[in-house]
């Protein structure tokens, strides 16, 4: 869009692709114009390009900020409203059996099953710990999330302000098997990305419009809509475990033309 860039899957490749159709100057403007990769599903030819095109965009953007760095002394300062929204990026939902923390309640919850569903197939003697546990199908439970303050009136205040930081982190959506997979390569390359997960997309846009939806899904509204996405919707799919379809809508105003509507899986 003109807006910035979409892409949906990235198989083994993708980056090679767009060197072959846009040549080197081109693909460089387009990843780092990037907003959003939404990835269906943990199958190869959707998600092991992933890591080149986080990599590839990461530098881009790291080198751009690196010379906005040199023409610029002022220093970060922490507020009330940044040092919250850090505190929200750091909850996590652990896995009492393999101990792996999520950044997302849906991942937990798609996860939990497959501890259940191995210990059933793997004869006892055959397993490995922890998948050898009491709880083994029971999720740990979350810290209770902070909420939005209130004004005067008991409406709630939304205040998506960011730092530069944030603002070149690309929007990652998938299912949790996504985040496991970046993370671990990300154990080797520092990657400038944030992941939610697609089976909780849905609270970045709440039914009520006086609730303010949670730090991390207001930021990844707010990518989409750079990105001049208007509202975007996940639909579970018959697939691999967990599989996600998507629709997505640009509603322009009514003075203006161009409004769409894509439906992906």
């Amino acid at each position: 869009s003109p807006f910035g860039h979409l892409l949906l899957d990235a198989g083994e490749g993708t980056y090679g692709q767009l060197l072959r159709l846009f040549g080197s100057a081109k693909t460089e403007k387009i990843i780092k114009g990037l907003k959003c990769v939404w990835i269906t599903h943990r199958h190869s030819d959707h998600l092991s390009g992933i890591l080149q095109i986080l990599s590839v965009y990461s530098r881009s953007t790291s080198k751009s900020k690196a010379n906005q760095d040199r023409s610029r002394d002022e220093e970060i300062v922490e507020t009330p409203q940044r040092n919250k929204r850090k505190r929200e990026a750091d909850e996590t939902y652990e896995c009492r059996d393999c101990k792996f923390s999520f950044s997302h309640e849906n991942s937990l919850r798609d996860h939990v099953p497959i501890h259940t569903y191995f210990s059933r197939r793997i004869p006892q003697e055959q397993q490995i710990p922890p998948l050898l546990t009491d709880h083994h199908s029971t999720p740990s439970q979350p810290q209770p999330q902070p909420q939005p303050e209130q004004d005067e009136g008991g409406a709630r205040q939304m205040n998506i302000e960011e730092t530069e930081d944030e603002s070149q982190e690309l929007l990652v959506i998938g299912p949790f098997w996504v985040e496991m997979y970046i993370r671990y390569y990300a154990r080797h390359e520092k990657l400038r990305y944030r992941f939610v997960d697609a089976g909780d997309l849905h609270k970045a846009y709440p039914e009520d419009s006086k609730q303010t939806p949670h730090s991390q899904y207001r930021w990844a509204r707010k990518r989409l809509e750079e990105a001049g996405v208007t509202k975007a919707t996940a639909v579970k799919m018959i697939h691999s475990h967990p599989s996600y379809g998507l629709i997505l809508e640009s509603k322009m105003k009514e003075e203006e033309e161009g409004s769409w509507k894509i439906a992906y899986s």
